[in-house]
C-alpha cells in the first residue's frame, strides 16, 4: 500500500511497502528514510506525523496544499464475516 506519492513533472515517487517492509539498510524513496524497516504501523504513524507538520508549514507560510484522502481497510469482508475471497 502507499502511504505517500508525490507527483510532479518528472513521474511519481512513492514511499510504500517495498521501503516500510525493507531488510535492507538504503532507503531512496519520497519519505527519506523515515518509514525505512518500520513495518506498516510504525510508518502510518510516521506518516501522519509528517503529514501534520507539512500542514503546519504550510500554514505558516501561507503556502496552498492538496491532499487527497484515501480510505485504508485492512481486510475488507463479505457478507457473513469471511473475508472477500475467503470460505465462511
Amino acid at each position: 500500500m502507499t502511504l505517500i506519492a508525490v507527483y510532479n513533472s518528472e513521474g511519481v515517487r512513492r514511499c510504500d511497502a517495498r521501503c516500510y517492509n525493507a531488510k535492507q539498510p538504503k532507503c531512496s524513496c519520497v519519505c527519506n528514510g523515515a518509514n525505512h524497516g518500520k513495518g506498516f504501523t510504525g510508518a502510518l504513524e510516521q506518516t501522519r506525523d509528517m503529514v501534520g507538520e507539512l500542514l503546519q508549514r504550510a500554514s505558516r507560510d501561507n503556502a496552498r496544499i492538496l491532499l487527497t484522502p484515501q480510505v485504508i481497510e485492512a481486510e475488507p469482508t463479505a457478507p457473513g464475516g469471511a473475508p472477500c475471497g475467503g470460505a465462511k
